[in-house]
């Protein structure tokens, strides 16, 4: 499953959401407020921007998440398995 790592308020956030969401994808919610989890990955990763979408331990947005597109996640999933 695929787990999205956000944060309160955050608009990119929101949007990676709806986009994941249109293009069918479930996903678990990692939420720095309400989840230590989600600290604990950014820190462990050297993000410091959100979201941040990983496939088990594997960075599949790999970059800004304005940039991904279905096709391109659909590819790196498909590496992944």
């Amino acid at each position: 499953m695929l787990n999205l790592y956000t944060k309160p308020k955050c608009f990119y956030c929101k949007q990676l959401k709806k986009q994941l969401k249109l293009w069918g994808y479930a996903y678990n919610e990692v939420n720095l407020d309400t989840d230590p989890r989600c600290d604990e990955h950014m820190m462990k990763n050297g993000h410091t921007t959100f979201p941040q979408l990983y496939w088990s331990n594997t960075d599949v947005q790999c970059g800004h998440s304005t940039e991904l597109t279905k096709e391109l996640l659909d590819e790196r999933l498909a590496a992944c398995q």
